[in-house]
């Protein structure tokens, strides 16, 4: 988790460009067991999402995704960027 928390930080400034942070975390939050139905799809099309993202994008997004600590990690960042 410490070592993909820069890249999480990557995204969460993304994702504030686009006012997506509360949107997201709503969703990752409801989303509660199933994030790790999510990180799965993302291992399966790995092969195809090569193509759009890097591959160290997409394993931190897997790990993210199915470590229910790291998922809440994440929606805390979010959250305390959607403050701010």
């Amino acid at each position: 988790m410490e070592t993909d928390q820069h890249l999480w930080r990557v995204w969460i400034t993304a994702i504030n460009r686009w006012g997506l942070q509360d949107w997201l975390a709503s969703m990752l939050d409801a989303a509660g067991a199933l994030t790790v139905v999510g990180a799965q799809v993302i291992y399966l099309a790995q092969p195809l999402l090569n193509f759009v993202l890097p591959d160290k994008d997409l394993i931190a997004a897997a790990k993210l995704l199915e470590e229910p600590e790291s998922t809440q990690a994440f929606i805390q960042l979010l959250r305390e960027a959607a403050r701010q």
